[in-house]
């Protein structure tokens, strides 16, 4: 039988604390389900905005941000970004000595990315802390990294497969989800002008999110039926070029950039579309928007490379990556077809109780505890 234990657990993530992204919702789900759950609970990142909100019992410790850095540094090929991940890693350093020498012990801490992953390897004589590396999507680098921690996990069957096929290791499978109470089909909605129809995106204005794919689909949609509302929420170093292409085809009055919203107004834009779209690359990756929107009661339709992607399943409409015609074209068919709308919901709601937070936090917690309980069967074998 299963027995719970208590744990010390350290979430060391870079950007937690500036930015509200995909890897950061994760955590911060994560770290507020565990802390409920009676787990210490303690965080080191960025000092920000974006630590508003936690549960006052989960502790958190901070490094700054260098001067001149900017958070979308690493989306833009600044030359300085080797120079500000170097400073990070150092102060990060030091915090994570001053925590050891006040006696604390961690007894697993969670890293999400390259730089956290390779500072605790290097230091591990030092800290003697175990970690687990969560892949949140595939990277040769990361994946090569996460060889030398105590455990792997990864978002998708997709990335656990090339983990072994290039690297020989096999990462426990562990979901990203949705909080099923927030993003549900029923409750207050955002209105919009003109009553058109609300295809939403939410995403980071960033090069890998190939969003100018999602404007060209809105100048195809449009010339066929201006009754329609692009909505991209998020913010980014690709702003500027996705407005001047707004402005390019004519379409200010069909493709707003709000930038990014408090998290708790999230809810209210989801179940407030009509479609949810995503243009970016990896077909691999379990995507908390996908599955907010599916939760949410808002049909799905993505682009990807293979024709398929993993957390949509047949949940959803995909077409071949960077066709922004055919994107179009359903569009206007899920839109203007409302049995087939209703039908991708219901699909969309039935795949979204597998991303259910209160049973995917269990599963986290096991994993944790392998670590532990391995660690300490070890221990007294030798001893």
């Amino acid at each position: 039988m299963w027995m719970v234990i208590t744990m010390r657990i350290l979430f060391f993530q870079r950007w937690f604390g500036v930015r509200y992204g995909g890897t950061e919702t994760h955590i911060r789900e994560l770290a507020q389900r565990l802390a409920r759950k009676g787990h210490e609970v303690h965080i080191l990142t960025l000092k920000g905005n974006c630590l508003r909100g936690l549960l006052p019992r989960i502790k958190v410790w901070t490094v700054s941000k260098s001067w001149g850095e900017s958070l979308f540094s690493y989306e833009t090929g600044d030359p300085r970004l080797l120079l500000y991940t170097s400073l990070f890693a150092l102060k990060a350093f030091l915090r994570l000595l001053v925590i050891k020498l006040m006696s604390v012990r961690y007894d697993i801490v969670s890293v999400h990315f390259f730089t956290e992953a390779f500072l605790l390897r290097i230091f591990k004589w030092l800290l003697r802390w175990p970690y687990l590396f969560f892949l949140e999507g595939y990277t040769d680098l990361e994946a090569m990294e996460a060889r030398y921690a105590n455990l792997q996990l990864a978002n998708s069957q997709t990335v656990i497969e090339k983990c072994y096929a290039k690297f020989g290791y096999k990462p426990m499978i562990g979901l990203v989800g949705t909080d099923r109470t927030r993003f549900r089909p029923d409750g207050y909605k955002v209105s919009f002008d003109d009553d058109k129809k609300v295809v939403l995106s939410v995403s980071r204005l960033a090069p890998q999110k190939n969003l100018p794919v999602l404007i060209e689909t809105a100048k195809l949609v449009c010339e066929k039926d201006t009754n329609f509302l692009f909505i991209v929420l998020g913010e980014g170093s690709e702003r500027s070029k996705l407005e001047k292409l707004i402005e390019k085809y004519g379409l200010q009055k069909n493709v707003i950039l709000p930038g990014a919203v408090k998290i708790e107004d999230l809810p209210a834009y989801y179940r407030s579309a009509d479609l949810f779209v995503v243009t970016e690359f990896p077909p691999d990756e379990t995507l908390i928007t996908i599955i907010d929107a599916m939760s949410s009661g808002v049909p799905v339709l993505a682009t990807s490379p293979t024709g398929k992607f993993e957390v949509i399943g047949d949940s959803g409409v995909i077409v071949p990556l960077g066709r922004s015609d055919l994107l179009a074209e359903k569009i206007l068919e899920v839109a203007h077809d409302e049995k087939l709308r209703q039908e991708l919901v219901k699909k969309g709601l039935k795949r979204a109780e597998r991303y259910d937070w209160n049973r995917l936090v269990n599963k986290y917690e096991r994993a944790c505890e392998l670590v532990v309980n391995s660690l300490k069967k070890s221990k007294h074998v030798s001893g």
